[in-house]
């Protein structure tokens, strides 16, 4: 599958809430050597990254926040994600009924967040996160309304 085929599939099939309110502005590529974490080989990584925005801030779809309990998170977690937390995170379901969370960060946090240092950080955010069912598919009524 192509960078940009993965890209249709991933915004019009499996969040369709941002049909028409994204205009894609192209693909950063990039090449990334590391052992594969599974088969500790070397191994390249071709990235693409599509560089998207919102049409009009007005259009953002209106989609359930996923609310947090800080309290379930250790200070030493909250530490380790910096200026990423706190934040809204958005919840949706897919074309297949599948709970889909995600957030906007910036390239920098996104590439922090990838390491496997911060993994029980990121762990330890998303495990305390709670989604109310219902809070999905009442936004997703109003946002189909619009």
């Amino acid at each position: 599958e192509l960078p940009h085929q993965a890209v249709r599939r991933l915004v019009f099939d499996d969040v369709p809430a941002f049909d028409n309110v994204l205009v894609f502005e192209g693909f950063e590529h990039s090449v990334e050597h590391a052992p594969s974490p599974k088969y500790g080989v070397d191994t390249t990584y071709l990235k693409a990254v599509q560089i998207a925005a919102l049409l009009d801030d007005n259009d953002f779809p209106d989609l359930a926040v996923a609310e947090c309990r800080t309290e379930l998170i250790d200070h030493s977690a909250m530490c380790t994600l910096g200026d990423i937390f706190p934040r809204d995170v958005y919840a949706m379901k897919d074309s297949k009924n599948k709970k889909i969370l995600y957030t906007w960060l910036e390239p920098e946090q996104f590439e922090r967040l990838r390491k496997p240092e911060t993994q029980s950080a990121l762990n330890a955010w998303i495990g305390s996160l709670v989604i109310v069912p219902d809070d999905i598919e009442e936004a997703q009524a109003c946002f189909a309304i619009f």
